[in-house]
């Protein structure tokens, strides 16, 4: 028997789905009818409840902050929506933050409550490792899956749904947090561990599972990942940066996994949306091969221009040359670097990671960039 809590502030549909709940001989049973997402964040806290029905617009706490609440709270539950026509983008809202589906209120008779209650069931399972309250000081990484079918043939189960199978696989034994955020999209949180390598085991699964899904699902998969350890509970904070950037990052390259502290995402400046499409484009191919050896040549024909012409635009469009954003961001991502690591001998590895070969070269530039020698600024740092 499934517990099930009512949030709906319109007393007549509170009732009418109350009944339709008593009067069914079904798997489920309501627990609390309440008016509002605080009495029913205040209920859950201290009952076990199943399964949540909630209206997005109510008073006091809305569906959306009661949805995003008891997922930093660590709930395990399913989430079904009440939601009306005109309501379509905060339902959508909604299931970005952890709802599980949606219901339209005119569609609602008791057949298609039980039918949406059955499948709703199924993601509670789907929850097998619950975003508990006392991991809530425990830092995690997190990583953003995108899964699309792109054979044109329609699926059966969504992508994400399918992918997740494997996604668990491969991650079974960090421990980490699954929650299918839609058809396309998996979120995961990932256990921050001390030992060094990390991140490269990390991004290393991230890559076979990229991998596994391409060929045993046929799927076009590609992964974001935040090197960042954040604790549980900013889960949302670090599920709205991973998906601010997917968009932007997916489309912009080909790699199918990409760290977003690696290619300085936020480095972007905040003009970049107003920006033409080459000068976009062009700083995008900056930002993801700065660790490289590239030339203005090479940029510019990732856009299809004129190296000449390119350059114009650019200094037209940013106020800088196209050269000195490149070395500017080599040189910001250099004191990063450093700062993370002061130890003198580091500096060529620095140099190199920057897409710098010339040690002295890369001390001229970083001291004539920030005022001080690479060295200088690792004592600073250190002392």
């Amino acid at each position: 028997m499934y517990s099930v809590l009512i949030a709906e502030d319109e007393a007549v549909m509170r009732i009418a789905i109350s009944n339709m709940l008593e009067s069914n001989a079904s798997d489920f049973k309501l627990v609390a009818a309440v008016s509002n997402g605080a009495e029913a964040l205040a209920y859950i806290r201290s009952h076990p409840v199943d399964i949540v029905i909630t209206d997005l617009m109510m008073p006091v706490m809305d569906g959306l902050d009661l949805i995003q609440t008891l997922k930093e709270e660590g709930w395990g539950g399913a989430i079904l929506v009440l939601s009306n026509y005109a309501d379509f983008e905060l339902a959508r809202s909604a299931l970005k933050r952890g709802a599980n589906d949606y219901l339209l209120k005119l569609d609602i008779d008791a057949q298609t409550l039980e039918k949406h209650l059955a499948e709703t069931v199924s993601h509670i399972g789907e929850r097998s490792v619950p975003f508990k309250p006392d991991n809530k000081k425990e830092s995690f990484h997190a990583s953003l899956i995108s899964v699309h079918n792109n054979t044109g043939q329609p699926d059966a189960n969504a992508p994400s749904e399918r992918a997740l199978t494997v996604i668990k696989q491969m991650f079974a034994e960090n421990d980490a947090m699954f929650d299918v955020i839609d058809e396309h999209e998996v979120f995961l949180l990932i256990p921050a561990h001390a030992h060094k390598d990390i991140h490269k085991q990390i991004i290393d699964k991230l890559h076979r599972t990229v991998r596994q899904i391409k060929i045993y699902l046929n799927l076009d998969t590609k992964a974001l990942f935040l090197k960042e350890a954040i604790p549980q509970g900013r889960a949302n904070e670090m599920y709205q940066r991973l998906e601010s950037a997917s968009e932007l990052l997916f489309s912009g390259s080909s790699r199918e996994v990409i760290c977003l502290e690696d290619i300085s995402y936020n480095a972007l400046p905040k003009e970049f949306d107003s920006f033409r499409k080459e000068v976009r484009e062009a700083m995008l191919f900056i930002h993801f091969n700065y660790q490289s050896t590239i030339t203005l040549d090479d940029v510019a024909k990732s856009v299809n221009l004129n190296r000449d012409y390119l350059c114009r635009l650019f200094k037209k469009e940013t106020g800088l040359q196209m050269f000195r954003y490149l070395s500017n961001l080599r040189m910001q991502r250099a004191a990063t670097l450093l700062a993370e690591n002061p130890d003198r001998s580091y500096i060529r590895d620095v140099a190199c990671a920057v897409g710098i070969d010339d040690q002295f070269y890369f001390t001229r530039v970083f001291k004539k960039y920030h005022g001080i020698s690479p060295s200088e600024y690792g004592k600073d740092v250190k002392g």
